[in-house]
């Protein structure tokens, strides 16, 4: 694949494009193509994985909003442990990978939209509320999703960050306003270098 600008601009020279993943037990096997996003430490996101299903404590009766999805690397294990799992991503080509992902795999409880995070929560949370919410957003965080979190309260959320000052930032806006955090834990992704991904666990006390 050749990229000499956006992600628009992708040309694929040679094969499919398509790479493969293995995540959780019994293993799913996740495709992703070129332009969309993977973790690249297979080891560490399989343990970041592992975190995110323990945090969530499901009881298979849940139903989970995920917000910057992907093709499904978080989504679709726990769709195999809860009631019903949105998953969101304005990158349409992800999301047409994650439907593949659903159906290769046998899951059938899960939903993906190509849209934007913002206003998912607002517009699926309409007719019934969510149970939890994970999101994973890049760099630029997710600001404008805690601001509507100040309206429609998730009792449990998992926030999957890359960048610990615009989670910082996140963070503080829910802390102020009925939110405890209950745990934060690192995992190293990129080994020496300064990045870290991390896994923040909070719960309202609304």
């Amino acid at each position: 694949m050749i990229q000499p600008g956006s992600k628009g601009s992708i040309r694929s020279i040679s094969g499919s494009g398509e790479l493969t993943i293995e995540v959780d037990q019994p293993p799913l096997r996740l495709n992703y193509a070129a332009g969309g996003f993977a973790q690249i430490n297979l080891e560490q996101n399989r343990q970041l994985l592992d975190a995110v299903i323990a945090a969530a404590k499901l009881t298979g009766n849940e139903r989970i909003i995920d917000l910057y999805c992907g093709m499904g690397n978080f989504s679709l294990p726990l769709a195999r442990r809860a009631k019903q799992v949105f998953g969101v991503e304005d990158y349409s080509p992800s999301i047409e990978m994650a439907r593949r992902n659903a159906a290769r795999n046998g899951i059938s409880n899960v939903d993906f939209y190509a849209r934007a995070a913002e206003g998912a929560l607002t517009t699926f949370g309409r007719e019934d509320k969510f149970d939890l919410l994970l999101l994973d957003p890049p760099r630029s965080g997710a600001s404008a999703v805690m601001q509507e979190l100040l309206k429609i309260a998730v009792p449990r959320i998992l926030y999957v960050s890359c960048d610990a000052q615009t989670l910082a930032r996140d963070l503080k806006i829910l802390l102020d306003n009925g939110y405890r955090l209950l745990a934060s834990q690192p995992f190293d992704l990129f080994p020496q270098t300064h990045h870290v991904e991390s896994l923040t666990v909070l719960e309202s006390c609304r």
